[in-house]
């Protein structure tokens, strides 16, 4: 028997007519246009047995009477919407509803992308199913950098698709292969990578920060990659610089960095906040176990990332900077910058007497240096 797939395409026995159209979204609504259409025969029993929502579209037109009917062929119709550009891969969907177990290795990582959110739209479990397994099934030499970003550009609503779960995986490894060691993204002197890297949708550095994966030999090389993500960006929102800063572990930051170049990003003082960031630097001076002892501070609670373990060792073991900067430019900065009054926040564990800085790290009271304290007459 050569089975249902002998029957994909061919008007023998058809009993229903499936018109695949695309769909266009205009002004955040959907509206149909002068857009392309195929139309297929169709057999209810197969249609009704790989489909949930076209047995609905069957079975409750027919109740009602309602069914539309085809002027040429006189049989009912059947729509399937796709997106603009999109007819064949609807036409794959409902040729993979004719097979009882549907092969899709070797399709691109695009057209499987797209014909999982179909399926999943039209709710058809095995081409969903092939869908995710042929996807995952590519080595991550062979994904293409585009299937990153295309995941991680999608809408919030398909992005969170429970059904794209298996997707994800497979683009966080390509993620993670390519830039997952952060020294060695910021060494590549052909600057590939931190092209790769500024290039990133929001979505795809949250991941990358959040991954469990990511190396790097300091965590301040997680926050200059947030900040260099943010400047290659045009316009990036306090909201999405907070969510990025929330996910770099703060705690391991050397108090110099913090001080001397996160409390200078306006922005990001304005989105995370003066204290936290402070705060911050003094967990850094005094050490990790008198952080834990006050665990149940204000930032912990809000930042909880930012207290977390260390990330795995980066694979460079040796940096070399080589220094361009004139002695007598980087005077004339400093120089400048006194005249102008500006000033360093200038955190150091032995500016600050015990009880305060014990206040301090419950989230009680201002941030205070000893000297500022003694010009207000405190002891």
């Amino acid at each position: 028997m050569a089975g249902i797939i002998s029957y994909w395409g061919k008007p023998e026995l058809a009993d229903v007519e499936v018109v695949i159209r695309e769909e266009q979204i205009a002004n955040g609504s959907r509206k149909r246009g002068r857009t392309g259409q195929l139309s297929l025969p169709g057999h209810k029993l197969v249609l009704c047995g790989a489909s949930t929502v076209v047995e609905a579209q069957i079975v409750g037109s027919a109740a009602e009477m309602q069914m539309e009917h085809s002027k040429s062929s006189k049989l009912p119709i059947v729509h399937l919407d796709v997106p603009v550009g999109q007819l064949e891969v609807g036409r794959q969907l409902l040729r993979c509803m004719y097979e009882q177990q549907p092969e899709l290795a070797g399709s691109d990582p695009h057209t499987l992308l797209q014909l999982l959110l179909l399926a999943d739209k039209y709710h058809v479990p095995a081409v969903m199913a092939a869908a995710a397994r042929a996807y995952i099934g590519i080595p991550v030499e062979q994904l293409p950098w585009d299937a990153v970003t295309e995941v991680y550009s999608l809408p919030a609503a398909l992005a969170e698709n429970p059904a794209l779960a298996p997707v994800h995986a497979a683009v966080a490894v390509k993620l993670q292969h390519e830039l997952g060691d952060l020294e060695l993204v910021f060494a590549d002197q052909q600057g590939q990578k931190q092209q790769q890297l500024k290039g990133l949708p929001h979505a795809a550095m949250q991941q990358l920060l959040r991954d469990e994966r990511m190396r790097v030999a300091s965590e301040n090389t997680a926050a200059h990659a947030v900040l260099a993500w943010a400047q290659a960006q045009e316009g990036v929102s306090d909201k999405q610089l907070l969510q990025l800063a929330s996910l770099v572990r703060m705690s391991h930051c050397s108090q110099l960095y913090v001080t001397t170049v996160l409390l200078q990003q306006q922005q990001l003082v304005r989105a995370v906040g003066r204290f936290p960031l402070q705060y911050a630097a003094l967990c850094s001076s005094i050490g990790k176990l008198m952080v834990e002892d006050t665990s149940d501070n204000a930032v912990h609670g809000r930042y909880p990332a930012w207290f977390a373990e260390q990330r795995p060792a980066s694979a460079m073991r040796q940096l070399v900077i080589n220094w361009h900067v004139p002695l007598g430019d980087i005077k004339q900065l400093v120089v400048q910058q006194l005249q102008q009054g500006g000033h360093l926040d200038n955190l150091t564990s032995e500016t600050y007497h015990w009880p305060q800085l014990q206040a301090l790290m419950r989230g009680e009271g201002p941030w205070q240096p000893r000297h500022q304290r003694r010009r207000g007459g405190a002891s």
